[in-house]
């Protein structure tokens, strides 16, 4: 069972870390050997507001990274896959409220979403605030967000016509264990969050269809909502988080064991089931509607 950690991160903010187990990085702008696009994996903040406990203005709730998907038509709107964790903290009372009890305060109504696409020297190439409509996986950490607003898809769109991106596509084929992979997302620097590349390869998948895969240095904090590609540039899975290290009082089986500091992800059959349904408006997904309770002036 995959385990996170969180940290606080401005005021009130909630982040998902990973341990750090190697002491270099391996930081991979693009690999001949995979497709020559680059995935179009963004950076994602979740900020809030509780007028009620007196705040005054938007804070920092959380982020991580979140995988652009292709768009049925050009008059679509772009849409974006991500971890629950990520957009709807409060739906993990087991990792946050004992800590931060503040949290417990925190609704939909009280949240609001932006996403920022860099290129892989960090530059800002777009930026802009994600729909208020989230749709939930029911069993798993996974969630789905969208941008409609037509000046916004233009200029994400452009944005990534400038620097050779692609929405990321999800690939049917099982893998095999020990083949290549890659894995994309955003990692915390400092104050900032920067795109990564890291090497890795597949393991396997457990009978809880959760996959996993060895990489050559430590997916660290931010990475969650990420993709995960093949040889040939399509993803195997989302990044869900990073099993743990066993630490005294731990009870882990061997299996977990051997798992340490592996990369935990939702693979593709998964997902791609969770998008049939939620193209199809099937009934057993949710769908919750985010920052109702928050002024014009935030919006």
């Amino acid at each position: 069972m995959t385990r996170y950690c969180v940290s606080r991160k401005a005021s009130h903010g909630l982040s998902f870390l990973t341990p750090i187990w190697w002491s270099n990085r391996q930081i991979c702008v693009a690999s001949r050997r995979y497709s020559v696009a680059k995935p179009a994996v963004l950076c994602l903040y979740s900020e809030f507001q509780l007028e009620e406990q007196g705040m005054q203005a938007l804070e920092y709730l959380s982020s991580g990274s979140a995988v652009l998907l292709p768009r049925p038509a050009p008059s679509d709107a772009w849409r974006l896959l991500t971890c629950q964790h990520i957009v709807c903290p409060w739906r993990f009372p087991r990792y946050f409220s004992e800590k931060w009890d503040w949290l417990q305060f925190v609704e939909p109504q009280h949240v609001q979403y932006r996403v920022v696409l860099m290129d892989p020297h960090a530059r800002v190439l777009y930026e802009g605030r994600l729909d208020p409509l989230v749709y939930l996986h029911p069993l798993r950490d996974v969630a789905m967000l969208s941008i409609s607003g037509l000046s916004d898809c233009v200029s994400l769109t452009k944005a990534m016509e400038r620097n050779a991106m692609k929405p990321v596509v999800f690939d049917s084929d099982s893998l095999k264990p020990g083949a290549e992979v890659k894995v994309y997302g955003y990692e915390a620097e400092a104050s900032a969050f920067v795109p990564r590349c890291v090497s890795g390869r597949y393991t396997g998948q457990n009978g809880h269809k959760q996959a996993f895969a060895w990489t050559q240095n430590a997916v660290r904090e931010g990475m969650c909502g990420g993709a995960v590609l093949n040889q040939m540039g399509r993803a195997v899975g989302v990044i869900e988080g990073i099993v743990p290290k066993q630490r005294d009082g731990d009870v882990f089986n061997a299996v977990t064991q051997n798992l340490a500091e592996h990369v935990a992800m939702i693979p593709a059959d998964v997902i791609k089931f969770f998008l049939r349904k939620q193209r199809t408006s099937q009934s057993d997904l949710e769908a919750v509607v985010t920052g109702t309770a928050l002024a014009s002036s935030c919006q």
